[in-house]
């Protein structure tokens, strides 16, 4: 999933919908590939001059998921890479909780 993310942020894009609905998991002979859908909230965390768009810029309504948004997202701040990360640390915490796991408390 890193790498899915990774390949968006090279193209000058947050995804900022992460939630388990948008990830799709194909299990082949080769191993595991996790894809994203639903690129509806993708957007440019850059301007036009290529630059990072200051953090402190706030938008108007509220774009994503409620239970994987980061704080920055919930202040209605203009998200970055690092939204999409913290979005995807939740839902694995998330996935953590919901299986019992031996020898982990």
């Amino acid at each position: 999933m890193l790498d899915t993310l990774e390949i968006l942020h090279e193209t000058g894009r947050t995804y900022n919908d992460l939630k388990l609905n948008n990830i799709m998991i194909d299990k082949n002979p080769d191993g595991i590939r996790m894809t994203l859908i639903d690129y509806g909230f993708a957007e440019s965390y850059r301007n036009k001059a290529g630059e990072h768009v200051a953090p402190e810029t706030s938008v108007e309504t509220f774009q994503g998921n409620l239970l994987f948004a980061s704080g920055n997202q919930m202040d209605f701040f203009k998200t970055s890479r690092r939204d999409d990360l913290i979005s995807l640390s939740y839902i694995m915490l998330f996935l953590l909780n919901q299986f019992e796991i031996p020898g982990f408390p």
